[in-house]
This record gives C-alpha cells, sequence and structure tokens, in this order.
C-alpha cells in the first residue's frame, strides 16, 4: 500500500484540506481521508487526471519538423504542414508507431493526463495494403499505452476520399477504407484488439466531411451501438462550414 499527502484535493463537491489517499501497488486509490495525520510531507494540491480527446500520436515524431524558417520564401500553412505529415505516415512502421506512442503518452501523464483518445487513421502498410491483422497499426497504439501506463480509447478512423467529390490522393494509401464494410471490418478488427486489455476500450470516427460520402456517414451514426463514442473532424477545413 503507497500513501501520498496533500495540502488540497479536488473533488466533485468542491476542495477538502490536508488529505491523505493510499492507493494499492496498481496505482488505484483505496481511501481518501481528510484531517488525519500521516507519515508523507503534504506535497501540494491535487486535481483529477485530464483527458486528451484528440491525439494524433504518430505525428509526435514531426514536432518541429513541418515549420519552414522566417527566411523562407514560402508561408507555414495547413498545406505545408500536411506535407510533412505526409511524408512521415508513409515511412512509420509498426514498431515505430509502438515507440512513438509510448513516449508521447509518458510524456502526457508527465502533464497530468491519465486517458488519451487516439484519433488512429494510419491503417495499412506503405503501399495501402493490409496488414494480416486489419488492426496491427491500432494494437501498437494500445501497446504504448500500456508500455507508458494511460487507458486509451482507440478511435479507428473512417477516410474514404481525398475531398469532396475526390479520389484519395497517393500519399492518403495508408489511410483508406473504400467502402463502408471495409470501415466496418477494420472496426471490428480494431474492437477485438481492445477486448483484450483493460486499459483500452474503442470508439468510432469519420476523419472530416470532405473524406466520407454523407450516406456513410449517415449509415455509421445510425448504425453505430448507443453507448460507442463518436468523433469526427466537423469543420476542418473552410468547405466543410460552407
Amino acid at each position: 500500500m503507497n500513501e501520498f499527502a496533500f495540502k488540497g484535493l479536488l473533488q466533485n463537491d468542491g476542495w477538502i484540506d490536508n488529505v491523505t489517499i493510499q492507493t494499492d501497488e496498481l496505482g488505484i486509490i483505496k481511501s481518501i481521508r481528510s484531517g488525519v495525520k500521516s507519515k508523507s510531507t503534504h506535497s501540494g494540491y491535487a486535481l483529477p487526471g485530464l483527458q486528451n480527446a484528440h491525439s494524433h500520436a504518430f505525428q509526435y515524431a514531426m514536432a518541429g519538423l513541418a515549420e519552414l524558417p522566417s527566411t523562407s520564401p514560402n508561408q507555414n500553412d495547413f498545406w505545408s504542414w500536411r506535407k510533412s505529415m505526409y511524408a512521415l505516415a508513409l515511412r512509420i512502421s509498426p514498431d515505430q508507431m509502438e515507440s512513438i506512442s509510448a513516449l508521447l503518452y509518458k510524456e502526457m501523464l508527465r502533464n497530468g493526463y491519465t486517458h488519451v483518445a487516439e484519433f488512429h487513421y494510419v491503417h495499412h502498410d506503405s503501399k495501402g495494403k493490409h496488414y494480416n491483422n486489419l488492426s496491427e497499426m491500432g494494437e501498437r497504439l494500445v501497446s504504448g499505452a500500456k508500455k507508458a501506463g494511460i487507458k486509451i480509447t482507440l478511435i479507428p478512423i473512417f477516410y474514404q476520399r481525398g475531398g469532396f467529390g475526390k479520389n484519395a490522393e497517393t500519399e492518403q494509401c495508408r489511410f483508406i477504407s473504400k467502402t463502408y464494410n471495409d470501415y466496418i471490418a477494420l472496426f471490428e478488427a480494431s474492437k477485438k484488439s481492445t477486448s483484450y486489455h483493460s486499459h483500452a476500450s474503442i470508439g468510432i470516427g469519420i476523419h472530416s466531411l470532405r473524406a466520407v460520402d454523407a450516406d456513410n456517414i449517415i449509415r455509421l451514426s445510425k448504425e453505430r451501438k448507443s453507448r460507442t463514442p463518436f468523433h469526427i473532424h466537423i469543420s476542418e477545413q473552410l468547405k466543410e462550414i460552407e
């Protein structure tokens, strides 16, 4: 049993002072007591863990690499950033995905996050071919979260097109589920992968209004189970708003 003492602890009904918390070997809270003398030194104030509701873990590997210097004749914008992101997405391996996500999730934990929702769309190999295990890359994210010690909601993303009425671009080949049934197969494989782990759960996701046919968005929203989270970039670009 571990013991931690705080000057104050925030709960649903407000702050309580001079708190001692006891946890088991897994870090599960077993008792919260206030006004009790503790052997531990009081170390500030405690808040509930934060939840990161939208993560693209693989992009941690490109931090700082998409920004152009002030002397560049071109300006930073979404499209220059996306070019760098696509270059990384085409190269990253399953082993690298696991390592990068573990590093990122550890950084989240250090900064107070205890749960991450992973908006995951790098599904296939670098040629756009399915892995034998459809959720290979998703499993690596779940494994990265386990190594870090953070809870994860894996959200395999439905990404069908390159834009409104546009076929997918070559650089997007790792993201694509061409049909509704292709996506459902990916989702079911991902759901199975998360079912083996107590720290993992599943969500449904659509990349954006421009990246999936409207009838498929409607169908997926109607057919999802009521308690399954649904996640989408609903207005990432001006055309979606228009």
